[in-house]
């Protein structure tokens, strides 16, 4: 089998964020519903973005997304100028998952006639097990489980306490379910080290560690002074970057926390770029009011990628303060643009760090010491810059689209021998 004559259908397992879009004009791909609502495609969720990176080194692929909806009537499909395909489908919620019962049988004529690559989220998601117990696997397709986060089972949370043994049982049955579903896999793309040696011990199929990427085309360093001139920035102070969407894990009320335990003296700006909802933005500008009006810490708000370069460009350092994470891209446009990183001990950019001897890496949860290496920073601290080219190796997204390309054909031409199928 080959690639060219294949289709990669990744599919995502969860519906458009319409609620995120708000008031904000329909994305360019929409169109309106019988019922007066309407449906849209934006183009740029992490599954599109990789198969566009794919499309520019083999254009000739047939790379689709597909998404459930819950506004959808019906299939709704479109073509981007690079190729990419991308289709809505009705869904319906079933015990807080969207479930789209069409995919199903779309799958199934599809294989029938020509070679797939299935991508699903991880093996142990309720998505994937309820798609892998239904889907009829042919001779024609191939499967693949994609982590976008740290590795993680349901034995993984078994030791965390819990209010009731049937919530411990739960996870039990679900571990045991998860075994027999594992057998149908083909690979298995993880995007960090956390957790491997769960991973080959369920599953003993072909494996791939492929991070997200960065544009390093775009994310450059630039003058530092005059990027503080464009926005308006302080031309002598310390400037430390965070830039994230405004969600608990991210762990920016204890990054605030920390900083207010800084002695009184010191001499810095704390930039935090990104949104959240309304509320969880409201609570960290009040935990953080002292701060703001003493001059040593701002929200931006939402801010364009020129925007964000320009952030960039004009900080000191870049923080990460996440409890956890994948291959997080905030630290990989750092890295591009040559930024020292101070970074919890999460996702494959801590593992690439530590293991260049650059950077810092703070723990998760010892907040003390978060406050004690972010004083030594701002009194002259001087923390290695990962060089680019070793991160240009990691993350630019050139590389990462050949290592994906690089394991769909292999897993496409790879003969599953406890299967009996080549």
């Amino acid at each position: 089998m080959n690639i060219h004559t294949a289709k990669i259908i990744h599919i995502m397992p969860y519906p458009p964020a319409y609620e995120e879009w708000g008031n904000k004009p329909r994305p360019e791909v929409n169109w309106d519903t019988p019922d007066g609502n309407w449906v849209a495609i934006a183009g740029y969720d992490w599954p599109d973005l990789i198969g566009a990176e794919m499309l520019k080194i083999k254009h000739d692929i047939d790379f689709q997304v597909w998404q459930p909806d819950y506004r959808a009537d019906k299939m709704y499909s479109h073509t981007f100028p690079n190729n990419l395909k991308r289709c809505l489908f009705p869904a319906i919620k079933i015990d807080n998952e969207a479930i789209s019962p069409l995919m199903i049988p779309e799958l199934n004529k599809i294989s029938k006639e020509i070679p797939v690559i299935l991508i699903l989220p991880p093996p142990y998601y309720n998505f994937t097990m309820k798609m892998l117990k239904t889907l009829k696997k042919t001779k024609r397709m191939r499967i693949i489980c994609a982590w976008a986060s740290e590795i993680s089972f349901p034995i993984n949370q078994f030791f965390r306490l819990r209010k009731k043994v049937s919530q411990y049982i739960k996870l039990l049955i679900k571990q045991v379910e998860g075994k027999k579903i594992i057998s149908e896999i083909d690979g298995v793309i993880y995007i960090n080290n956390k957790n491997i040696s769960y991973l080959r011990r369920y599953f003993k199929g072909a494996t791939a560690l492929i991070p997200m990427g960065v544009d390093f085309s775009f994310w450059q360093a630039g003058c530092r002074l005059t990027a503080r001139k464009k926005l308006n920035l302080p031309e002598l102070k310390k400037i430390i970057l965070s830039s994230s969407r405004l969600v608990d894990i991210k762990q920016i009320d204890k990054l605030i926390d920390s900083l207010k335990k800084l002695p009184d003296n010191s001499d810095y700006l704390m930039v935090i770029t990104g949104h959240g909802t309304h509320s969880y933005a409201k609570y960290l500008k009040e935990k953080a009011n002292g701060l703001i009006t003493s001059g040593k810490l701002i929200f931006t708000g939402y801010v364009t990628e020129d925007q964000l370069l320009t952030y960039y460009q004009a900080a000191d350092l870049f923080l990460l303060t996440s409890s956890t994470e994948g291959s997080p891209v905030n630290v990989q446009k750092a890295l591009a643009c040559e930024l020292p990183v101070m970074t919890t001990a999460v996702g494959f950019t801590a593992e690439v760090l530590k293991n260049n001897h650059a950077g810092v890496i703070l723990p998760v949860k010892r907040y003390k010491q978060w406050t004690e290496e972010i004083r030594k920073f701002i009194q002259g601290s001087d923390i290695k810059v990962l060089d680019r080219k070793i991160a240009e190796e990691n993350f630019a997204w050139g590389h990462v689209a050949e290592k994906y390309l690089s394991f769909y054909d292999k897993i496409l031409n790879t003969c599953q021998k406890k299967q009996g199928k080549c």
